[in-house]
């Protein structure tokens, strides 16, 4: 139990074991003249000890020089207290050891433990940083949430400052809604997973298949597949804000975007593009709006359309936390009523954290969450896979990302984003511009969230994630 070691009562709790474990020691320690007649006797008859300067070594042991002082119980025996503390930490569960590093507690104790009885002066770390709660003392964003989930259960959920500054602060709650931005994606990719389960849609179905149009300037022969993985050769393209509650003029749009170079022949991120067409194959496949697909196909099954909604109705607006962005950030995205409803399928989803951990527990699950059943192991597994191997993303400084066909996978390259440089191998997951992100480790059953309502340019952004999710690989076991 960590909870004992501290400044005020270490001595206390080891006097106490001491007397338990050996009720004469634990009374000579309490009367400091017998302990030095009972040295001074063991030096001479066991040792052959007779002069002062003989003694006084032993005598030390026990009291400070020249004085009839105890010295720490942590001293006399020899006790290594950090070690203690150690043992003691990896002796907790998963969950409290990640909290205590992400608070900063482990590290504020385990600097603590070091000078326990020790004569050298305590130096102040101006370089410790609690990971959960300085950024927004800071000013980096105004509020954030956690949430953390292993094997079908919730284990850590919290949440920290304010959903809204403007006009006075507004406390950001655990019913708070964040705005996902392109963790979106993996929701309605989720969509079009359920189609292709129903044998509505194939990954390898050309675009053109479901939309005669989209075949115009060179596309006939794109594939969902291409599109997916960020290899379709129209990175740049984007519909305009007419088109996000107008799904007719979100399909013309869409089939009007121009390549930029050969589908198939490289990677770069199409950050709001590809799923924007692939929102209108999902339509055109069912005649249903994207949005009903994602909450009635995988949402409500597994009892998570308050907690994961694209599409946010406006009774539910006064949920959502506002958005704020770096100076010079160049993200269309507002606070609008007309954002929170529209849901953009590449961007435009809002969730608790405990939802979006949740939703990776039941990929985690191959596709069940409690007794709901929503995909089978087969499609989760050939989705959460790696399908462009080591090939660089353009958009992402040539960082092989690794790309599935909705989240990406951490893999063995030196370099990955947001999954956290520690991760497993098989760990996928993905982000939300400058804010957020959700990932599952198959290797262990856990899942994690961590969203924020500001957008944070790098390096600060890509070095606060890795170390967030570290900290999460740190802890478990």
């Amino acid at each position: 139990d960590l909870d004992f070691l501290n400044r005020e009562n270490l001595e206390r709790s080891l006097a106490e074991w001491t007397a338990k474990t050996d009720p004469l020691v634990g009374e000579l320690f309490e009367k400091p003249k017998v302990l030095a007649e009972a040295v001074i006797h063991h030096g001479r008859t066991n040792q052959g000890l007779v002069s002062v300067d003989e003694m006084k070594p032993l005598l030390e042991r026990f009291f400070k020089p020249g004085v009839m002082t105890f010295r720490s119980y942590q001293e006399v025996f020899g006790l290594d207290i950090p070690k203690l503390y150690e043992d003691s930490f990896r002796r907790l569960s998963v969950f409290s050891q990640f909290w205590r590093r992400l608070t900063g507690s482990y590290r504020i104790l385990a600097d603590e433990f070091r000078t326990l009885g020790l004569p050298r002066e305590r130096k102040s770390d101006p370089g410790r940083v609690t990971l959960a709660g300085l950024p927004i003392a800071e000013g980096r964003y105004p509020g954030a949430q956690i949430a953390l989930a292993r094997h079908g259960q919730l284990a850590l959920y919290r949440t920290y400052g304010n959903a809204r500054t403007e006009g006075g602060d507004v406390a950001a709650s655990d019913d708070t809604l964040w705005l996902l931005f392109s963790q979106t994606k993996v929701l309605c990719m989720a969509g079009l997973w359920a189609l292709v389960e129903e044998g509505k849609i194939s990954f390898m179905d050309k675009v053109a298949d479901h939309l005669p149009e989209f075949a115009v300037r060179g596309k006939a022969d794109i594939t969902i597949h291409q599109v997916a993985t960020h290899q379709a050769g129209f990175p740049s393209s984007h519909i305009e804000r007419d088109a996000w509650l107008d799904h007719a003029k979100m399909r013309a749009q869409v089939c009007d975007f121009s390549l930029e170079w050969t589908p198939g022949s490289r990677m770069a991120y199409h950050g709001r593009s590809a799923h924007p067409v692939l929102a209108m194959v999902m339509e055109a496949a069912t005649g249903e709006d994207f949005r009903a697909i994602i909450r009635d196909r995988v949402l409500a099954p597994i009892g998570l359309t308050h907690d994961v909604v694209v599409g946010v109705p406006e009774a539910q607006h006064d949920r959502c936390a506002d958005m704020y962005y770096a100076k010079g950030a160049e993200l269309p995205y507002d606070n609008s009523p007309e954002l929170r409803m529209a849901g953009l399928p590449h961007g435009g989803g809002f969730a608790t954290a405990r939802g979006m951990a949740a939703f990776y527990q039941m990929l985690l699950g191959k596709g069940r969450l409690g007794e709901a059943r929503v995909f089978s192991p087969r499609l989760v597994e050939y989705v959460s896979r790696n399908h462009t191997g080591e090939l660089g993303d353009g958009t992402m400084g040539g960082i092989p990302m690794h790309r599935g066909l909705g989240p990406h996978v951490r893999g063995m390259s030196d370099r990955i984003r947001g999954l956290g440089t520690n991760a497993h191998p098989d760990t996928f997951g993905h982000g939300g511009a400058g804010t957020s992100y959700s990932w599952a480790d198959p290797a262990s059953g856990v899942s994690f969230t961590y969203l924020t309502n500001k957008t944070a340019p790098d390096p600060f952004h890509s070095a606060r994630l890795d170390r967030v999710s570290n900290l999460v690989h740190a802890s478990i076991d």
